[in-house]
């Protein structure tokens, strides 16, 4: 329809995963400023202090060998397996909650 207009809104990682998928990357973009930044967290059972201090420590390691920035680069800016690139660097809130955990900066 001549005109018209499209616009969705939603987490940028997925909406740029669908405009891959549908092969549409070229007919869309990713604009403006976030509209929101949404927690992420990791759950298990309330009350068990030795397995969150295990989580704790990985993630800690994981920060601060760079694993965490390796593997955000291997699944969100490089080539994927499939041949698909998202070409997605990591925003600033990410960095800094990795930095947070002991990741040293970039």
């Amino acid at each position: 329809m001549a005109g018209t207009r499209l616009a969705v809104a939603g987490d940028d990682i997925l909406l740029l995963g669908q405009m891959l998928q549908a092969g549409r990357r070229d007919d869309f973009a990713i604009v403006g400023e976030p509209l929101s930044y949404d927690r992420y967290a990791l759950a298990f059972r309330r009350g068990d202090a030795a397995f969150g201090a295990v989580v704790d420590a990985a993630l800690r390691d994981l920060a601060a060998s760079g694993e965490l920035r390796r593997t955000y680069n291997k699944w969100f800016v490089r080539t994927l397996p499939t041949g698909v690139r998202l070409g997605w660097p990591m925003g600033p809130e990410l960095r800094r909650a990795f930095e947070l955990l002991g990741q040293p900066p970039a």
